[in-house]
């Protein structure tokens, strides 16, 4: 099933119907996911610091510290800093968990559920305790692909079937990295990347 979404891919793109073509890739791509592998297999989930180093409110400051992220600032592709929240690097230093990097996701557990940002550039910070650093194995996993399985329906299942039912809807690091997904090998993940950034360059022109 991996190889017919990249000789789906391979076709000629209609401008005219991108839309459409767009909808018959991820069609074609969930259909590839039969839950052989767990998130945790492929990835380290880190939980913010929610100890006694937590940034109280009067310790987060507007501009000249270190991104203080929340659920808030992920707009499902990457982190938006327009309204973001900062610490100061003495605060940040004092932390111990929670500190996110290039290649890192950053996975909400509270409220907005499976929202996620990916660290494209060579940047740092730290976490709100809403949120958890999914730090895949990138030996294993592409953190573009691990952003694309994270968006189909397979895992938008196990997200409702893990959260606790409370009236705030809630999930631990310890259920998503139960998480099942396919991975297929680094070249064929590869051609996935590309061929679908491709399809969605052209579906945002």
């Amino acid at each position: 099933m991996v190889t017919s979404i990249v000789i789906i891919l391979d076709k000629n793109i209609d401008i005219n119907n991108k839309i459409k073509f767009k909808s018959e890739i991820i069609s074609e791509f969930e259909e590839m996911i039969d839950g052989k592998v767990k998130l945790g297999d492929i990835a380290v989930l880190i939980n913010g610091d929610r100890g006694k180093n937590y940034p109280s409110q009067k310790e987060i400051i507007t501009s000249g510290g270190i991104p203080f992220v929340n659920a808030g600032h992920l707009n499902g592709r990457a982190i938006e800093f327009e309204a973001m929240n900062y610490i100061t690097p003495e605060k940040y230093e004092k932390l111990n968990s929670g500190k996110f990097q290039q290649n890192d996701i950053l996975y909400c557990l509270r409220g907005s559920l499976g929202k996620k940002a990916l660290i494209n550039d060579n940047i740092y910070g730290a976490i709100a305790s809403s949120l958890v650093i999914i730090r895949p194995n990138l030996e294993k996993v592409r953190p573009q692909y691990l952003m694309l399985a994270l968006e189909t329906p397979l895992i938008k299942e196990q997200l409702f079937k893990f959260n606790n039912g409370s009236s705030q809807p809630n999930l631990s690091a310890k259920s998503v990295k139960e998480y099942k997904l396919e991975l297929p090998d680094l070249f064929i993940q590869d051609s996935i990347i590309s061929k679908l950034e491709k399809v969605r360059n052209l579906i945002e022109d």
